[in-house]
């Protein structure tokens, strides 16, 4: 079973973390302790902040989502599925007997 509270949760936390990382890369290339390599520095710092906001926003919204919206509908489905086996597993000693009979059968006619 998914834990959809948890997964946004993470989303967030991960998002929120890039951000972060990526204004101590932003403010270390400002202070000129990346050397030669300042360009690609400040490419990879940009890229953690767009993937960074995307997981933050899209972990935020799912959230909200969640929390105007409870799941009551996995629980409907989860019943569903429990009649479904129940029914499944009614229906298992007929075909049982049925298999059973076939093969008695089968021995009359050979003798």
């Amino acid at each position: 079973m998914r834990n959809d509270r948890f997964s946004y949760i993470l989303r967030t936390v991960a998002g929120l973390y890039l951000i972060y990382l990526s204004y101590n890369i932003l403010t270390a290339v400002m202070r000129g302790e990346t050397g030669n390599h300042t360009l690609f520095v400040t490419i990879a710092a940009v890229i953690f902040i767009i993937a960074g906001a995307a997981l933050a926003i899209f972990g935020g919204r799912g959230l909200i989502m969640m929390s105007k919206n409870p799941p009551e509908e996995e629980t409907e489905e989860e019943d569903s599925e429990i009649d479904d086996v129940e029914e499944v597993q009614e229906e298992e000693p007929e075909t049982i007997a049925a298999k059973e009979a076939v093969p008695e059968e089968t021995e009359e006619k050979e003798q």
